[in-house]
């Protein structure tokens, strides 16, 4: 099949996996992006149609955790060959660790020498994270704003001596730093309390027993504790102990900005299945056992675990120790960048998962974790063509040598997997079909669009979850409408944009709909009785009122009453960071105004409080 050219084409399917759900649609390409999804019987004769029959359309993969190695580490593996492997494996954006090449990426420049390694390698769209290791605090800032994703710490032995653990001197720092940039901090969550001995070298479970849940357990506790302190995005990396779900659930319902990564081998896995010597099957933490994977797979299903990646951490082969099957020498990591769909598709067959959740899991959410969420993810008007196209019936065996990453070492050796990728898509142009490599490599380096947080986590929503969001916000409906009418948000300056100038176009009953949301000031008895979806977000904004005086509040509650019956809408004001005394001192002052005078007033305060609603949407 020829690959398209730049002008408008479609690609039809009975099975697009869409933000909505399964569809039978088209999907209408322009350039690099989704134009518009729609019925193909609407498609104009003149645009080429490419009909893919019942074959799977799911948004391309992102793997936010990839272990390139260039350069220093090239002979593990490499830009060329890891893209490869990606775009065979539908993956089109992956997301490089900073360890592991040479020099490791803690500094602008080690960033840019790599950057320069990549360039004209890549099949796939390819982003970079920063480290944070002692001594280089000063340069967090500096990494963010060159662009990173992210920023990894280990708080363990990385196994290289160029990229020691973080303590807490520095994981404080850097989180100060991201705190105001909201970029998140991202952690192989490990403390391992005294040196790591394996009784029987060649024993898995002398080894899994080695570095127990206990040093999972610790870690997760000491940063979900730091991210109470600091309110800092923090992303703990393949989680491997089910023992930890209960507290970070507790740490999402408390509202912390805490997400979570885990592996397909951590869900495929069971330590019952590795045998004595098996060291192809080496990671940190370790595939433990067959409950645990169990309840592993049911957090992805809840949503406690949101991304899952590869941690595709690949080396030649004489490092993995395969002939004396020594896992006390052998290096740690697995290589599966290409296999991360079929694997999970696999488990989703078994497990009862829908494509849907797989879209969730490998492509929505690392998306929006990783600033990439206005422009990839999901399939819908305005984001970039970045698609796989897979057969979910057909079924291989997976052999090392047939995979496009540089060596055949993998634990999947000989196993059946399930979903076949057929095609793979990149901002509109074929890159893999039938096996091999279409065309040049186009994949491109990115930044993390920093700009794009709000934006992003607005356009992952259907218009229903949309509309719930914004409501929070401002009630007016006729708000509402035009904030979604306009599509999707180019970035955070638009969304606010957007919505000032849906407010200069409310009428006395739309602003008088958007007040009527808002409990009283002070009244916090109302507030926990009528006003459920801004309660938690009011109750904030209201804060100065709690170590109010009782004279200030009842001071308070009169003139409410007489600005409610002058006016007949209660008194609207931006309450964020005032003091009872301060909003009873401008309730005051506006009281004898006139009614037109008043409304124009609270118009302006309720925007206020609408743009700070907003930014508070951002996860």
């Amino acid at each position: 099949m020829a690959e398209p050219s730049t002008a408008a084409f479609a690609i039809t399917s009975t099975r697009v996996v869409t933000p909505e759900g399964e569809v039978d649609t088209a999907i209408v390409i322009e350039g690099d992006k989704i134009s518009e999804l729609k019925n193909r019987a609407e498609i104009p004769f003149h645009m080429p149609l490419i009909d893919v029959g019942d074959s799977m359309v799911s948004p391309g993969i992102i793997d936010a955790h990839v272990h390139v190695n260039e350069p220093g580490r090239t002979n593990w593996e490499g830009f060329e060959t890891a893209t490869r492997a990606a775009a065979a494996g539908g993956v089109t954006t992956i997301i490089d660790m900073p360890l592991n090449s040479s020099p490791v990426t803690t500094t602008v420049e080690a960033l840019r020498i790599k950057q320069a390694a990549a360039h004209g390698k890549c099949a796939v769209d390819v982003g970079f994270y920063g480290g944070l290791v002692p001594g280089n605090e000063n340069d967090i800032a500096k990494l963010v704003d060159a662009g990173v994703m992210g920023i990894k710490a280990f708080l363990c032995d990385s196994g290289l001596d160029e990229f020691p653990a973080a303590g807490e001197k520095e994981l404080r720092s850097a989180l100060q730093t991201l705190r105001s940039k909201n970029v998140p901090l991202l952690a192989h969550a490990e403390v391992v309390g005294n040196t790591i001995t394996i009784a029987d070298p060649r024993s898995y479970n002398d080894y899994a027993n080695s570095r127990p849940e206990s040093y999972e357990i610790a870690a997760i506790k000491q940063l979900i504790d730091l991210c109470r302190t600091y309110v800092t995005p923090i992303h703990i990396v393949h989680l491997a102990t089910s023992a930890a779900l209960s507290m970070i659930a507790e740490a999402k319902a408390e509202g912390l900005p805490i997400t979570v990564e885990t592996c397909p081998h951590y869900l495929f896995f069971e330590a019952g299945q590795i045998g004595e010597g098996q060291t192809s099957f080496k990671c940190a933490p370790p595939i433990r056992d067959q409950t645990n994977r169990d309840l592993l797979r049911d957090a992805v299903a809840s949503g406690i675990i949101e991304t899952v990646g590869s941690d595709h951490s690949p080396c030649s082969p004489d490092l993995k120790c395969l002939e004396t099957g020594d896992f006390s020498k052998a290096w740690g990591g697995i290589a599966s960048l290409q296999l991360t769909l079929s694997v999970m598709w696999t488990i989703a067959k078994e497990a009862g998962w829908t494509p849907g959740l797989l879209a969730e899991r490998l492509s929505h959410r690392p998306a929006e974790v990783f600033g990439l969420g206005s422009t990839k993810g999901r399939i819908s008007p305005g984001f970039d063509a970045d698609l796989v196209i897979w057969d979910p019936a057909g079924s291989f065996d997976v052999h090392g040598h047939e995979l496009g990453h540089r060596h055949d070492v993998t634990p999947y050796e000989n196993l059946q997997l399930l979903g076949r990728v057929e095609q793979t898509y990149l901002r509109g142009k074929l890159i893999y079909q039938a096996g091999s490599l279409v065309g040049d490599r186009v994949g491109k380096l990115l930044h993390r669009q920093s700009n794009c947080l709000l934006a992003s986590r607005l356009n992952s929503m259907n218009d229903t979850q949309l509309a719930d969001a914004l409501e929070t916000c401002c009630a007016s409906k006729t708000w509402i409408q035009q904030m979604i009418s306009g599509g999707p948000f180019k970035d955070d300056k638009e969304v606010v944009t957007r919505s000032t100038e849906a407010g200069q176009t409310l009428g006395e009953a739309d602003w008088l709909e958007a007040f009527s949301a808002h409990p009283r000031i002070g009244d916090i008895d109302s507030l926990r009785q009528k006003y459920a979806n801004t309660k938690s977000i009011a109750g904030n904004e209201q804060s100065g009122v709690n170590d109010a005086s009782d004279k200030v509040l009842h001071q308070l509650s009169a003139a409410n009453d007489a600005y409610y019956d002058k006016f007949g809408f209660i008194f609207i004001v931006c309450a964020t960071g005032k003091s009872a005394a301060e909003m009873l001192a401008i309730l005051e002052q506006r009281l004898p105004l006139s009614r037109d005078q008043e409304l124009a007033n609270a118009a302006v305060e309720q925007l206020k409080i609408t743009e700070i609603r907003l930014r508070k949407l951002i996860p």
